[in-house]
């Protein structure tokens, strides 16, 4: 526990809380993500203020665990679930696993966004936080079409152009 100079008590999560941290914050391959969001992400799981709040992180830590285990339908059927109750007067109700995999991932994003307004850093799980991430970098983010994210690459575009007028592409 540290002391700060204006009196605030300073704890530090573990560090196998941390690694949770940045698995739920999406900070999982570094290489892809800038040093200044990984430095910062630590630093904030280095000098929580004080034991309430550090509670309540860890907290918020075992929400998101929970939740990513729900996402998880690998044990479900592929398309739906039904469930007959009662012999003379027959229930069925249907369970379709896509709607029900949105809802869970829904819910995880929700919780990791709240882990990550705890800690003040962003969330890499979120697709429209590229832009973000690109502005951080130095370079544009252009929303043109829909996918993964490219780069034109002249040559690319010259041999294309070359050849296409000569084979019809």
């Amino acid at each position: 526990m540290v002391i700060q100079p204006t009196g605030i008590k300073m704890v530090a999560l573990s560090q196998h809380d941390t690694d949770r941290a940045k698995f739920h914050t999406g900070i999982v391959n570094i290489v892809t993500i800038s040093a200044q969001d990984v430095s910062r992400l630590l630093e904030a799981c280095a000098n929580i203020e004080g034991n309430y709040a550090k509670d309540r992180v860890i907290d918020q830590l075992d929400r998101c665990d929970a939740i990513w285990k729900n996402t998880d339908m690998t044990q479900e059927p592929a398309n739906e679930k039904r469930l007959y109750s009662g012999d003379v007067n027959r229930t069925e109700v249907y369970f379709a696993l896509g709607e029900a995999m949105r809802l869970w991932n829904d819910a995880y994003l929700r919780e990791t966004d709240r882990l990550c307004k705890l800690l003040a850093v962003p969330n890499y799980h979120r697709v429209d936080f590229d832009r973000y991430q690109f502005e951080r970098s130095g370079a544009s983010f252009i929303e043109a079409i829909p996918g993964p994210k490219d780069t034109a690459v002249y040559s690319s575009i010259g041999e294309t152009a070359y050849l296409g007028g000569a084979f019809g592409f």
